[in-house]
């Protein structure tokens, strides 16, 4: 979990706050924590986009008005899956079946964890936090993989991924009017048009009419993908909507006048923009097509070699 890795974000949810500093300090050499003496307080930390990779909560926190029990249930109503480790010194057996019932995958000893004498025992802990975690993080996947097949089933196998790019094809061969502009398909699912003789804001109408026509497909056909693994009844709030077809990014790149580049490096301009009308695009909820024009300050995207006019 460590030698360099980027650590995963957890949350710590303890009333006690010297318990709280002593777990997060033991946690913070494999783990990126979040603390919080208070549930309320936690529940709006995971209100985030970006949750975290586990919850570690106490279940009895006699300070309070809501304890570790409460976190669990009000968490499976989330849309997105964050599992939940319970720890506790005191807690009754029927507490930790409440808990387990509700949805905690695993109760750690709190007095253990608190005290572990050896750096061997503590990795014996956190190994075995760690194996609970990735099981349940896989068998999300899983599920999630097996939902989207039974969708699109149930669709046909007209919104296959070919299908899909097919359509967009269409649309883009439907928007390119004159005899000297052309549409290619560049490899995966990206697609290159040549505009010869077109300016910057020609390009952006001919871009707006294929997001347009093409956002029109998705909307047409959405589903409803299920969210949480647990089997019993949840409120509506725990579905969320998904489109077969995804969100379209388009990156915009003239030749400069007067100017000579290669083509190389027209199509890389392109690609520059593309990257940063995706990261746009996505980091809306839900995600949306997006067109950007380059720009010259624009960066590079990572991972890409840049080339050299």
């Amino acid at each position: 979990m460590t030698g360099g890795k980027e650590r995963k974000h957890i949350l710590i949810v303890d009333d006690g706050v010297t318990d709280l500093a002593l777990i997060c300090e033991r946690l913070s050499s494999h783990y990126e924590p979040s603390v919080s003496n208070r549930v309320e307080d936690a529940l709006r930390l995971l209100e985030n986009t970006n949750p975290y990779y586990f919850v570690l909560t106490d279940l009895v926190m006699p300070e309070q008005d809501q304890n570790g029990i409460d976190l669990i249930r009000a968490m499976r109503t989330k849309p997105y899956p964050v599992p939940v480790i319970a720890m506790s010194a005191s807690a009754t057996p029927k507490t930790i079946h409440t808990a387990t019932k509700e949805g905690a995958i695993l109760l750690v000893d709190k007095d253990e964890l608190k005290t572990a004498q050896t750096k061997e025992g503590l990795q014996k802990i956190l190994a075995e936090m760690e194996k609970e975690v990735e099981l349940y993080h896989r068998e999300y996947a899983d599920r999630q993989k097996e939902h989207q097949r039974a969708n699109y089933d149930h669709l046909g196998h007209a919104y296959t991924d070919r299908n899909i790019l097919e359509n967009l094809g269409t649309v883009i061969r439907g928007n390119l009017h004159r005899a000297i502009d052309r549409g290619y398909r560049f490899g995966g699912d990206e697609f290159v048009v040549v505009l010869p003789e077109t300016s910057a804001a020609g390009a952006l109408e001919v871009a707006k009419n294929i997001v347009q026509q093409y956002d029109s497909l998705r909307s047409k056909f959405t589903y409803t993908r299920y969210k949480s693994l647990t089997p019993t009844p949840v409120s509506l709030e725990t579905f969320e909507q998904y489109r077969p077809y995804g969100s379209l990014s388009v990156g915009i790149a003239e030749t400069p006048s007067r100017k000579e580049i290669t083509r190389e490096r027209l199509v890389e301009m392109a690609d520059i923009a593309m990257y940063h009308a995706k990261r746009e695009g996505k980091a809306s909820q839900p995600p949306h097509s997006c067109i950007k024009l380059y720009e010259p300050h624009l960066r590079h995207p990572p991972g890409r070699e840049e080339l050299r006019e």
